[in-house]
């Protein structure tokens, strides 16, 4: 499905392949960040300081304030070497302004979309009896490659980069 999404927006990456490099860095990021995220509401929620409510409450509010605002300097460092190895590599860019705006604006709604998963899998897997700890990650890593891919490529489009 990741593939599906980058290949609807062929042209950008035709045009600028300095944007395929940012393509793995930008969903090996949401998947760790992800990870992190659900790690530690499972944690709270098997020691009972989060409750598995439909709201997240403020502890885990915290949680995923911590983490979104750590993938704000993660996602521009990921512009920043992207336009870094496309220039070393002679690879056309849309130039740094365009990466950075293409980069967060990806990250964010990247990581819109994974903290909504992170945080349902823990709360499903709690609420049917499982351990949060063994489904949480998976359930964020199978589903991070295409929430970013997709996040990416519409930020792209949004941005009118082609």
């Amino acid at each position: 499905m990741a593939g599906v999404a980058l290949e609807k927006s062929f042209d950008s990456f035709a045009r600028y392949p300095a944007l395929l490099i940012m393509v793995p860095a930008a969903l090996s990021s949401a998947g760790a960040l992800g990870g992190i995220l659900s790690g530690r509401l499972s944690s709270k929620l098997l020691l009972g300081v989060v409750e598995p409510t439909p709201v997240p409450s403020r502890e885990a509010r915290r949680d995923i304030s911590l983490v979104l605002l750590l993938s704000l300097p993660v996602y521009l460092v990921n512009a920043l070497g992207a336009e870094l190895i496309g220039d070393l590599l002679g690879q056309a860019t849309p130039g740094l302004g365009m990466m950075i705006s293409a980069s967060l604006l990806g990250g964010a709604a990247a990581m819109a979309l994974v903290v909504l998963i992170a945080y349902y899998a823990a709360i499903v897997a709690v609420r049917t009896g499982l351990d949060p700890d063994t489904y949480g990650i998976p359930v964020v890593s199978s589903t991070v490659d295409f929430v970013g891919a997709l996040a990416l490529v519409l930020a792209i489009s949004a941005l009118g980069i082609a």
